[in-house]
């Protein structure tokens, strides 16, 4: 008998389950307080950083040396002919891939 009401005592503390559903207690996300139209305008207008590149200078692919990797074979045909300022404002590549290739000699700059 003592067993029984000892499994009654523990069965008997357990609490009550909410009413509340999952679904319903959730948070809701706050909601933007700029429209996403206007944040990729003001990205789009911000200066592109050149880090020392002259971003007038044209971009030529190099074609006595070619990339080993394919996507970056393409990212070179695709940037050539563009000058620094349009490769950065492309957002492809940043100022630190237009050095390494041009220190690597699969691009070069010209005036």
């Amino acid at each position: 008998m003592a067993k029984a009401n000892k499994v009654r005592s523990i069965g008997s503390s357990k609490k009550a389950k909410s009413t509340v559903s999952k679904k319903e207690s959730a948070k809701q996300a706050p909601s933007a307080k700029r429209p996403l139209a206007k944040i990729a305008k003001e990205a789009a207008e911000k200066v592109v950083s050149a880090r020392g590149l002259d971003l007038d200078a044209i971009l030529k692919n190099n074609a006595d040396k070619i990339a080993r990797a394919t996507h970056n074979q393409e990212r070179h045909e695709d940037m050539d002919g563009l000058t620094v300022r349009d490769a950065l404002a492309s957002r492809r590549v940043d100022a630190r891939d237009i050095r390494y290739d041009l220190a690597k000699g699969f691009m070069t700059l010209t005036s």
